[in-house]
């Protein structure tokens, strides 16, 4: 099954990233899947070792360690958030 989202500009190819670009999520299933995503991030967080954070990974033909895709992963949420609260501050001061 494919995911729901936009990808990023320097990878202009969905698909190939397993994302449905046609999809109509409704704004509950945004947020139950966000929820389950943070949620799993949390749980791999909460277990991982060192060891695990060196090792190499590979997906779409790039190799990187874990611990760089984690890294990946907290800056999103952080640069999401920024974005989201200055908006909304926007917003209400309109």
């Amino acid at each position: 099954m494919a995911a729901t989202g936009l990808p990023p500009h320097f990878f202009p190819n969905g698909a190939e990233l397993g994302l449905d670009l046609g999809a109509t999520p409704t704004f509950t299933e945004v947020c139950a899947q966000r929820t389950a995503n943070f949620d799993e991030v949390r749980r791999f967080v909460a277990v991982v070792t060192p060891d695990e954070l060196d090792r190499p990974c590979e997906r779409f033909g790039q190799t990187f360690p874990v611990l760089g895709a984690l890294q990946v992963v907290i800056f999103e949420e952080w640069a999401h958030h920024v974005y989201a609260t200055r908006d909304l501050t926007m917003f209400e001061s309109a």
